[in-house]
Formats: structure tokens, sequence, C-alpha cells
């Protein structure tokens, strides 16, 4: 459902995208007035499409650099997850292997107790 209105509203914000677009393309002077830069001219829809491009870059790099602390912290908890993994198994081969000396201890001690025909 939610993959349907996602659809449905892009679809919706690309018609008013095309239809402002096609509505207004008359050329209009882009100045940066404070900043020593020539003055450009450019369509209506272009100056809102730069600014929806803009808006939509610096926000994601915004939203990238205010989760970084978040994304120390989960490389961190992977590595101690990892690390007690490893720990975990670690203990499991030394278990397996000192039952496996007791076994043949035990065969052992069981080979010499048996009497010899």
């Amino acid at each position: 459902m939610a993959k349907f209105l996602r659809t449905l509203l892009a679809i919706v914000g690309l018609i008013v995208i095309v239809t402002f677009s096609v509505a207004n393309r008359e050329l209009i002077d882009v100045s940066f007035f404070p900043l020593p830069l020539p003055v450009i001219e450019l369509p209506v829809y272009a100056v809102f499409l730069i600014g929806i491009f803009m808006g939509a870059i610096l926000g994601g790099l915004s939203l990238w650099l205010s989760e970084s602390e978040m994304r120390a912290e989960w490389r961190s908890l992977r590595r101690k997850a990892r690390a007690e993994a490893y720990r975990q198994k670690q203990q499991e081969l030394a278990e397996e292997q000192l039952a496996a000396e007791r076994s043949r201890q035990r065969q052992d001690a069981l080979a010499l107790a048996a009497p010899r025909r």
C-alpha cells in the first residue's frame, strides 16, 4: 500500500512539475547580488528545478551528517557483536576438544582395564 501511495505521489508531483515547466518558459534574470557573479538568464522552470535539486542535495547531506554519531555507534555495536560471536565460537571449539580428549581418555582407560585373552 505504501509503495502504491509513493508511486501515486511521484506521478502527481511529476505532472505538477511538467505543467509548471510548460506554463513558465519565459526567461528571467538570475543575480547573486552581493557576489561578483554575472547575471544569468534562465527560464522560470529552470530556476524552480535547480532549487528543488539543490534542496534535495543539501537536505540529504544534512541528514547524512546528522546521522554520523549513529553510524559510529552502529559500527561499534557491530564490532562488539562480531567479537562476541567469535569468542563464543572459540569457546565451543575448546569445549568440543575437551570433550573429545575426555572421551579418548575413557576409551584408553577401558581398554587397559579390559582383560586380555
